[in-house]
């Protein structure tokens, strides 16, 4: 009768490790594709990244373009003032920027960084 109850209770244990195990390598399973999901989210975000870095350099050049311009129409010379558009009263929500995600797989529009405008 002991050993009975001892070979029932081996087995079960046997059971329940093997469940344990099935358990285990299912989440191992979620897990890696839970790690594959994100690097996939990471890699786009810093295309995202890289794409607006990208963008703030041309609008960064763009401001000093036009505060050059401003500058010499402040002190009367009108010959940049052509290709200044009219400055509106009050700007009206956010400024839109293209994603990447919607183009080819590049790294998004052309440009670089910096500069001086001159």
């Amino acid at each position: 009768r002991a050993k009975k109850r001892r070979e029932l209770r081996l087995r079960r244990n046997r059971e329940s490790a093997f469940r344990s195990r099935l358990r285990r390598k299912a989440q191992n399973e979620r897990m890696v594709a839970e790690l594959k999901q994100l690097r996939v989210v990471a890699d786009d975000q810093r295309k995202d990244i890289t794409a607006l870095q990208e963008h703030s350099g041309v609008l960064h050049s763009e401001v000093l373009r036009l505060r050059q311009c401003l500058r010499r129409r402040g002190a009367g010379d009108d010959e940049c003032g052509a290709d200044l558009p009219p400055v509106p009263a009050t700007i009206s929500g956010p400024i839109p920027v293209a994603s990447h995600r919607s183009t080819s797989t590049g790294s998004g529009g052309g440009g670089g960084g910096g500069g001086d405008g001159g």
